[in-house]
């Protein structure tokens, strides 16, 4: 009625570490607002593969998420989960794959920009911040 869809989103350090996981979970729901969330950072730290990406099916994406993050990353969860919530970078500017992972996304897939980053944030104001982010995620898509 209301269109509404529920995404699970995988975390490494979650009950739902990686795209097969949510793929299997996915897969044993019932009805069309299904769906699976593919996050940039989560995608490059867990053992999710371009392979993986690809095997979702069409109809379980509704958007994917867009940040880079630093290179190498924390293995530990507390870290992990640290940098999610807190040290996201620009994309373009770190060391994720974007361009794989978004070449093996469906065109058109609508993309959120998740960037919690609030040092960089205040570094260059809000207004600054927006656009840049706009820009360097356009840059990544180009």
């Amino acid at each position: 009625n209301y269109g509404i869809v529920a995404s699970l989103e995988f975390m490494p350090w979650t009950a739902v570490p990686d795209a097969r996981a949510a793929i299997e979970i996915v897969s044993a729901a019932d009805g069309p607002a299904r769906s699976v969330l593919v996050d940039a950072l989560h995608t490059d730290r867990s053992a999710t593969t371009l392979e993986d990406l690809a095997s979702i099916p069409r109809e379980w994406l509704h958007y994917a998420q867009m940040c880079d993050g630093s290179i190498p990353f924390p293995t530990e969860d507390a870290e992990l989960i640290r940098h999610a919530r807190e040290e996201r970078l620009v994309p373009g500017t770190g060391g994720i794959a974007l361009a794989d992972i978004w070449s093996t996304l469906p065109s058109g897939l609508p993309v959120s920009i998740e960037l919690p980053n609030e040092p960089l944030r205040q570094a260059v104001g809000t207004d600054a911040w927006l656009k840049r982010l706009v820009e360097a995620t356009r840059a990544v898509l180009a």
